[in-house]
């Protein structure tokens, strides 16, 4: 199980302001090993590059980047709508890890997030449905957007973060 098992091991947020669809906040954070009996998939390592011993040398505690994400939320939060999550492939992956983290630190995600998720994996699919892949290279590419650092939490995310402002500009018809 996410986070309770499998070691989160790096995390990141970027924050879209819901109108100007501007990155106004982003951070990142390696996560120290926060019990002895986690799971390290080796997989996940090789794709990100990011080891256990990072994490136990770099890494911050998971209660403390837990209060920085909820003061982030509350900084960036307009109005009485709760903020959306966002990702690619968020909703088959990340969202899992997402979930668990808040449970991990005894909170509901979903009294910080609507229950409403956006997958840009999804929306690429509905964008070109006669193409055959839709990971986040491919769409960003075809986005006209240049994807640096591959797996990484946080160019992952700022990316991803571009995508959406450019589906959802799309949507409101710019």
């Amino acid at each position: 199980k996410a986070v309770h098992e499998v070691a989160l091991t790096e995390i990141a947020f970027v924050v879209l302001d819901n109108v100007s669809l501007e990155i106004v906040d982003k951070k990142s954070w390696l996560i120290k090993p926060y019990h002895s009996d986690l799971i390290y998939d080796p997989k996940a390592a090789e794709a990100s590059n990011i080891t256990k011993e990072m994490c136990e040398e770099y890494g911050e505690d998971i209660k403390l980047v837990f209060k920085e994400i909820l003061a982030m939320i509350k900084k960036n939060k307009r109005g009485s709508k709760k903020p959306i999550l966002a990702g690619q492939n968020i909703i088959k992956f990340d969202l899992e890890f997402i979930e668990n983290l808040f449970e991990y630190c005894g909170q509901d995600i979903y009294k910080h997030f609507d229950s409403e998720v956006f997958d840009t994996m999804i929306w690429s699919r509905y964008r070109w449905p006669e193409e055959g892949k839709h990971n986040l290279a491919v769409i960003a590419e075809r986005s006209g957007l240049e994807h640096t650092q591959a797996h990484r939490a946080l160019p992952d995310t700022i990316i991803t973060a571009n995508i959406v402002s450019q589906m959802i500009s799309n949507f409101r018809g710019n």
